[in-house]
Parts: C-alpha cells; sequence; structure tokens
C-alpha cells in the first residue's frame, strides 16, 4: 500500500506533502511514510518542512476562527459511528478514551487501596483475604493492560477486551444473586458504573477504526472473544 501512496503523492507540492507527513491523525502510516519518503527524495531540508508545518499550523488555526458554523466544531463526532474500516480521527477518540479509561483506573484504585488499608487495620477480617488478593490481583492486570494499550499493541486490545468481557459476567452474576437473595447493595452506584463503564470499553473497542489501530485481524478477534467469554463464564461460576 505504501507503494501506492508513493505513486499517488511523488508529484504533490512540498505544502501538501508537509501536510501529510505530520497529520498522524488524519492519514494512514503508509500515507506518511510514502510522503516523507518523496521529500527526502527531493532533498528537502528540515528546516523547510519546519517552516511548512508552521504555515500550515497557522492556516488551520485561521480556518478554525472564521468558521461560520456552529455544528463545523462537531463533525469529528460523527467519527464514532462511521462503519467502515477508515481510520478516520481513530487517534483523537483513541485520546479521548485514554484520558476517561485513566480517570476509571485512578477511582478503581483509590477504591482498592482504601479497601486493602481497611483490610489491614481490621483485626477481625482475615475472611476477607481472598476479596483483598482479588482487588490487587485486578489493579496489576488492569497496570499491565493500560500499558500495552498505551504502546497500541495488540495484546493490549485483547487484555482490554478480556477484561471487560471478565467484569460484565462478573457483575451480571453478583447483581442476578443479588436480585435472587433480595440482598441490598451498599453502594449500588459502584456495581451500576463498572457495569456501564465495561460495556462501553466493550463497544469502543470494537469499533472499526480502533481495530485497525490495533491492526486485529478477525483471527486475533475471535479468539479475544473466546478466551474472554470462558474466562466470563467461568467468572459468573465462581463469583
Amino acid at each position: 500500500m505504501e507503494h501506492e501512496f508513493y505513486q499517488l503523492y511523488k508529484d504533490l507540492p512540498i505544502p501538501e506533502l508537509v501536510k501529510v507527513a505530520k497529520s498522524p491523525w488524519d492519514y494512514q502510516p503508509e500515507a506518511i511514510r510514502a510522503a516523507e519518503r518523496v521529500l527526502q527524495e527531493r532533498g528537502v531540508s528540515a528546516d523547510e518542512i519546519a517552516a511548512e508545518e508552521w504555515a500550515l499550523a497557522q492556516n488551520e488555526m485561521l480556518e478554525a476562527a472564521t468558521r461560520k458554523r456552529f455544528s463545523d466544531y462537531f463533525d469529528w463526532v460523527g467519527e464514532l459511528f462511521r462503519i467502515d474500516g477508515s481510520r478516520g480521527s481513530a487517534e483523537k477518540w483513541f485520546g479521548l478514551f485514554l484520558l476517561f479509561y485513566g480517570l476509571y483506573f485512578v477511582y478503581k484504585l483509590s477504591q482498592d487501596v482504601r479497601f486493602v488499608a481497611f483490610y489491614y487495620r481490621c483485626t477481625s477480617c482475615r475472611e476477607m483475604g481472598p476479596a483483598v488478593f482479588q482487588a490487587v490481583a485486578f489493579q496489576v492486570y488492569f497496570i499491565v493492560a493500560l500499558f500495552w494499550v498505551l504502546k497500541q499493541k495488540s495484546i493490549g486490545w485483547a487484555l482490554l477486551c478480556i477484561q471487560a468481557i471478565v467484569l460484565i459476567s462478573m457483575k451480571m452474576a453478583l447483581g442476578y444473586r443479588f436480585y435472587q437473595h433480595h440482598v441490598y447493595v451498599v453502594h449500588p452506584e459502584d456495581f451500576v458504573l463498572g457495569f456501564f463503564v465495561n460495556a462501553a470499553i466493550l463497544v469502543f473497542l470494537f469499533r472499526p477504526f480502533i481495530l485497525e489501530l490495533f491492526r486485529i485481524d478477525k483471527r486475533i478477534r475471535d479468539r479475544v472473544l473466546l478466551v474472554g467469554i470462558g474466562l466470563g463464564v467461568v467468572g459468573m461460576v465462581f463469583v
């Protein structure tokens, strides 16, 4: 594919090539490499590229400042609901996803830290040991998954997907048992929040542009789903 982009870009003027090479959120990696290759072959210096990049940034700021329609500022929202495989604004949505997931991660981490601290202060709570181990194990898993997600590796996508499936399954099983035994949940907002956050994560991970961003093909997707569902069933049984 890079060769196809090279053939397409080899006659473009320098400003257009710089626009492609310096806009990783708007173009595919193959297109960016092809533009960089053409610039290198033409002997364009780093100073010339920097000057063109600055001019491009000024034009974009001017265009943003002179927009006449308020709706123009929200055109990018439609990228989330695309049904094709285009990258579109994948990186922008990925950054927003990382922001909210990071906030949720910090929230869960603070909860688990308070829980572990309470356990070690309590002299009559030894039966809570398995729950403490589970909380620590989940946090370690979250950290490992988040690390590989930040690297945009397929293993990060797989770990996050499995995590979401397992936690959704466990929440559903717990909710059914609470209902079955007429148990009142002390903090229902935490229970509901966890369910919907993980459901939203799972839906987001299966958007076409996210699958493309992490280079997830059908074989990887199906295997991860199979593992996630299997572990989810196990979690529902032993929760």
